[in-house]
């Protein structure tokens, strides 16, 4: 392993994810792209960052596999500006600074088939300032539309020709790299499929139903549910990473997939899921999904990372030897104020275990293996 890559970086995503995972040789290392962050987060950190890259290892940069955890505006929008670039290069008849080689994505229409229909006619009504919120998951259906023409018209593969990536899979995608798809379950998508279909006939949905009935029954299903969930190995390396699915899901995925099959399942990393939101983990998830190293990528919106779900780590592991990198020590919203009135409360031995991206960086880093090259 000491001559093998397997580097993950997390890039300052604001209140969403991107992430970049390195393997293989030193010489030509290979990339994988998870999630581009929200509206603004391609022009100031991952294209910044691609470029650099593209300095040293050549153009165009070869990505790959570039995934979308799930449909989600945080997730998404980044993507969504990384793959108009190559589009217009390419109109233009410019090469394109990137290339990507495949594209893991369950957009929504893939997951309720000709059902999508309905949202497809919803996706373009107006919206009223007093339901502006609960369109937001309405809007990223549109997104996650876009990315799925968009794939077709620059030849990506997508999930291997498949339909979806569910639990089950597992990629070899080489030298040396392994990833074990733990989720989204397809007990959970044929439970959505079936809430789904249950209410178009309960209110009597036509092609043009209201915004705001739709919105509202996306918004409160298990839809960060659908969110894929993937070991990535290399050797005896493994990194957990988890978008924004449920602990209670991810456990059951760890179950099924073989990887837990006692009291714990330990990683080299753990991505926490949903930006370290107290609502999709617990004590007993960090007692059970041990870690050298905690992920956690959040500014601050939406009360994320909540210093609970620190504090349900910090519980859950005791004098364990463990570090959590966090995108963001100021952030927004009050969240430098809570997070020294957290780190204040740890004794010094258990602050020391909290570090935090440098901000005259893109982002940070953990090598696994050997050190990535500038």
């Amino acid at each position: 392993m000491a001559s093998r890559i397997f580097t993950l970086e997390a890039l300052a995503a604001k209140h969403g994810d991107c992430l970049l995972l390195h393997w293989g040789g030193t010489r030509e290392p290979r990339l994988l792209v998870i999630d581009g962050g929200p509206g603004g987060v391609y022009r100031a950190f991952l294209r910044k960052r691609l470029e650099a890259l593209r300095a040293s290892r050549g153009s165009p940069l070869a990505i790959d596999l570039l995934m979308v955890s799930h449909v989600d505006d945080d997730h998404i929008n980044g993507v969504l500006d990384l793959t108009e670039e190559i589009e217009e290069d390419e109109r233009a008849g410019r090469e394109p600074h990137y290339r990507i080689d495949g594209l893991w994505f369950n957009s929504f229409d893939d997951v309720l088939g000709n059902a999508a229909s309905l949202v497809r006619a919803t996706a373009r009504a107006p919206v009223s300032p007093e339901h502006r919120d609960a369109a937001a998951t309405i809007a990223s259906v549109g997104q996650g539309r876009s990315l799925r023409r968009r794939a077709e018209t620059l030849g990506m593969i997508v999930n291997g020709g498949d339909l979806l990536v569910t639990d089950g899979w597992i990629w070899d995608y080489g030298d040396g790299l392994t990833l074990q798809v733990l989720g989204p379950r397809q007990q959970r998508i044929d439970e959505f499929r079936e809430a789904w279909d249950t209410e178009l006939v309960r209110r009597g949905w036509d092609v043009r139903p209201d915004l705001a009935e739709v919105a509202a029954f996306v918004d409160r299903s298990p839809w960060n549910l659908a969110s894929t969930v993937v070991v990535a190995k290399v050797g005896r390396r493994r990194i957990l990473l988890t978008g924004d699915a449920r602990g209670d899901d991810i456990l059951d995925g760890l179950r099924e997939g073989g990887l837990l099959t006692g009291a714990t399942v330990r990683f080299d990393v753990l991505k926490v899921p949903h930006h370290g939101s107290d609502r999709n983990v617990s004590t007993e998830f960090f007692r059970t999904v041990e870690a050298d190293h905690y992920v956690i990528s959040g500014n601050g919106e939406h009360h994320n990372p909540d210093t609970t779900t620190l504090e349900m780590i910090v519980a859950a592991r005791g004098d364990a030897r463990y570090t959590v990198h966090c995108t963001y020590r100021r952030g927004i919203k009050g969240l430098g104020e809570r997070l020294d009135a957290f780190l204040a409360a740890l004794p010094a031995e258990r602050r020391e275990r909290f570090v935090f991206r440098d901000e005259s960086e893109l982002g940070l880093r953990l090598d696994l293996g050997a050190r990535l090259p500038d």
